[in-house]
């Protein structure tokens, strides 16, 4: 069973006109937990109140949701009390309703065709919903639980940009299920 702990959930403004939106973060490994509970995963948002301009990311305070257009870049970025060598961050997408907690997240058959232009470089991670621009992103297969995820070193002074590469609305896919991502700090 999965010892997993949130560890800290807050919502900053650090520049004006974005807002940092803080996820739960989950650690695995008990000798972790006292070394990372001052740990926050920042996600740079869309300021919710300026309509003006098209958003590419937006976070609703009244839902509590992150709204992001497919394959656009979003700044994820791991912050520590104190460097920690060695700690890894697990990015798993996951569907929110009991009934479809089952089903592994994937993309739908067109988003996962070979001749489409933004699978090019990409051929060997099709299925995949979450990329990763960090060279040392590895994605992973679980072939217990049929699920996906990408795993990037934790490094807290620089963001790692995520693209979600699928739409919840495609059919064959995410069939309109809305979805979680769920962040976890690993030591291997």
């Amino acid at each position: 069973m999965d010892k997993s702990v949130p560890v800290q959930v807050k919502l900053e403004s650090f520049i004006p006109g974005l807002y940092l939106r803080a996820l739960p973060v989950f650690v695995r490994d008990d000798d972790l937990k006292d070394s990372v509970r001052r740990c926050v995963i920042h996600v740079a948002v869309d300021n919710p109140s300026n309509k003006a301009t098209p958003h590419k990311i937006q976070y609703l305070l009244e839902t509590n949701k992150l709204f992001v257009n497919m394959d656009k870049s979003v700044p994820v970025q791991v912050k520590l009390e104190s460097f920690i060598p060695g700690l890894y961050l697990r990015a798993l997408p996951v569907f929110v309703r009991d009934d479809d907690l089952k089903d592994s997240v994937r993309r739908c058959v067109i988003h996962v065709a070979v001749d489409n232009p933004s699978n090019k470089g990409y051929e060997n991670i099709l299925d995949h919903v979450i990329r990763c621009k960090d060279p040392a992103a590895v994605y992973d297969y679980n072939t217990t639980s049929g699920r996906y995820s990408v795993v990037v070193p934790a490094l807290t002074l620089l963001p790692c940009y995520t693209r979600l590469c699928a739409k919840t609305s495609c059919i064959g896919g995410m069939n309109r299920r809305p979805i979680e991502v769920i962040f976890t700090l690993e030591n291997e």
